[in-house]
């Protein structure tokens, strides 16, 4: 994944940080990110000293610098079910959504793309859109069942299109989702019922 060209300093600043390191837990603390990398962790004083320009971001509870929440749909379902987003609409919504999973401490994202035909975006789309984000996102590209009454099938190789059942096992759809996936150990097939 390419980085994003960002140089700006973003200050994630709580009232406690839990580190699970030897900087152990730090009251009124902060976390220094420049663009998917964090630069610093440690009391606000010492952070805000070293990095008087950066944009501020006050999260309301702990924040665990390095926490991954390695099964997220924040792109491509989330701006849907939370705010009712439109493909007009998407990409503010999946925002919203990430800059809420840093607030919460979460620094890392394993997206999870299945072909939601709602908002009907391709892999290389959300891929571009997460490059944009001051987060570091990898992507999973898989297919998903919904247990509905008929049964609806996606698949992100087809792009967001309702997929037909055959598409879940369609051996160059396969190799599609092998190739785009960018972290091992993740499903590339999910049944879920409403």
């Amino acid at each position: 994944m390419a980085e994003p060209e960002m140089t700006a300093v973003q200050i994630l600043r709580a009232p406690k940080i839990v580190t699970v390191s030897p900087f152990g837990t730090i009251e009124d603390g902060a976390v220094a990110v420049i663009g998917t990398t964090i630069a610093a962790v440690g009391a606000w004083s010492e952070v805000s000293a070293a990095y008087p320009d950066a944009d501020v971001t006050m999260s309301p509870g702990v924040l665990s610098p390095g926490l991954i929440d390695c099964h997220a749909h924040n792109l491509e379902f989330g701006p849907s079910t939370a705010f009712g987003a439109t493909k007009e609409s998407q990409w503010s919504g999946a925002k919203a959504l990430v800059e809420k999973a840093l607030r919460g401490g979460v620094t890392s994202l394993g997206e999870h793309i299945l072909g939601f035909f709602v908002l009907g975006r391709t892999v290389a789309e959300y891929k571009e859109f997460r490059d944009t984000l001051p987060i570091r996102v990898v992507i999973s590209a898989g297919t998903c069942s919904l247990g509905t009454d008929p049964p609806v099938y996606m698949c992100s190789a087809l792009g967001g299109t309702i997929a037909p059942r055959e598409a879940l096992v369609d051996p160059k759809a396969l190799e599609f989702m092998a190739r785009e996936t960018e972290f091992p150990g993740e499903h590339a097939m999910g049944t879920f019922t409403p």
